[in-house]
């Protein structure tokens, strides 16, 4: 009888295990190997993806905050690229194709660790950015504040595009608006709604011809000036009789009596930087001239004081004169000229008072307002479509990954 080696067999049977044990280890090690791989892989792709958001950012801020100037960028035809990096976070390409006709397409690749690696993780959109529309000027006035309206102090409207006021080019559109209640007075009169916010209490109805709506406004948008302004040497204040032609300008201020004139011939935008911006006192004047082809915009940081002549647009179009208060804290507005007057003031901070003789003809907006002069405010409806640069924006309205997010190919 034969014997069997079993101690041979517990020798195989040891050798046949071990290999197993180590295939075994050798797949869940391949396995890990490649899942970490592939986690890296994921990391990256989430880095790139997020410099490529950067690059989306730095286009929007561009558009919405760049005034025009395109820092760095080439312009090639209509489009404008741009090649910048964000250190050890990677570089983004960006270009903005037929940037003066919105909306705008925005094509951003994202490269991580940057352009110039071999094996750079990238990734690409395609977006859409759309300006958005904020209009300024919806009423005849509207005050943050109480809006007071009192002794022969009135509203209505007409259409600037239709040609002067008067005849029937007079609208009952002369809406007026309070983030704090509407206090009408003496033979005051609103000929259009009222707007009021809710729990205010209701002005007689003696006071206006439309309707009134309970409806609560958020607080006026700021106004920030351009950055191409704020940059231009400060040229002091205007003083004697001055004439500017089209461009732009920043001073101190204007401050103009007797019998000074100052002649602006729009397009034209001037940044006044003074605690007072305009003071027009005695016969002096500020002329909008006929020949203007392009609206005038003043940006104010101080207070406003529109005396004796006060300004007289030739153009008798509103929209040809704008001004804009900039201030943070309150500003002081005086239009009480005995000549009419052609043009809109929007002063989120302003205290405004309009104590005038002259017409009024455009619109009114501020922090606190008060009628009663005796011409009136005639509503400009042709302004219901303006809206001021810095307060209309480019946001994204539709976003496109140029490849699938969960791909994790290098």
């Amino acid at each position: 009888m034969k014997l069997v080696n079993n101690k041979g067999i517990a020798t195989v049977l040891g050798f046949i295990i071990i290999l197993i044990l180590a295939i075994l280890a050798s797949a869940m090690l391949m396995r890990g190997v490649g899942g970490s791989r592939r986690t890296e892989i994921y990391v990256d792709e989430t880095r790139a993806f997020w410099v490529a958001e950067a690059g989306i950012a730095r286009a929007v801020w561009e558009l919405n905050n760049g005034a025009g100037v395109w820092t760095g960028w080439t312009t090639t035809g209509n489009n404008k690229t741009l090649q910048a990096s964000v250190g050890a976070a990677g570089d983004y390409d960006i270009t903005v194709y037929d940037f003066a006709n919105p909306p705008l397409k925005i094509e951003v690749t994202g490269y991580y660790p940057n352009r110039a690696s071999e094996n750079a993780i990238i990734r690409n959109f395609e977006v859409i950015a759309a300006k958005s529309f904020n209009p300024l000027f919806e009423y005849a006035a509207y005050s943050q504040d109480e809006l007071t309206i009192s002794g022969q102090g009135f509203t209505d409207s007409y259409d600037s595009s239709l040609g002067v006021y008067g005849g029937t080019n007079v609208g009952t559109d002369g809406d007026v608006g309070s983030g704090v209640a509407v206090d009408a007075s003496g033979q005051a009169y609103v000929d259009g709604d009222v707007v009021i916010p809710e729990g205010a209490a209701y002005p007689d109805a003696a006071y206006y011809s439309g309707t009134v709506t309970e409806e609560n406004n958020p607080e006026l948008e700021q106004i920030i000036v351009p950055l191409n302004l704020a940059a231009l040497p400060n040229g002091g204040s205007i003083s004697s009789t001055t004439t500017l032609a089209p461009g732009d300008y920043q001073y101190w201020m204007i401050n103009i009596s007797s019998k000074t004139t100052l002649t602006i011939t729009g397009p034209a935008n001037i940044y006044l930087t003074g605690g007072t911006s305009i003071s027009i006192t005695g016969k002096a004047e500020v002329i909008i001239d006929s020949a203007s082809t392009g609206p005038v915009n003043i940006y104010f940081d101080g207070d406003v004081l529109l005396s004796g002549q006060g300004v007289t647009n030739e153009t008798s179009i509103p929209s040809n004169l704008i001004l804009y208060g900039t201030s943070t804290i309150a500003q002081t507005i005086h239009v009480s000229g005995q000549a009419d007057f052609y043009g809109a003031f929007y002063a989120p901070t302003g205290e405004m008072h309009l104590t005038g003789q002259g017409g009024l003809y455009g619109s009114f907006i501020g922090n606190e307002v008060t009628i009663s002069g005796q011409g009136g405010v005639h509503y400009d409806e042709a302004l219901g479509s303006l809206a001021a640069a810095s307060a209309s924006t480019y946001s994204i309205t539709s976003f496109k990954d140029g490849q699938t997010p969960y791909s994790l190919s290098p």
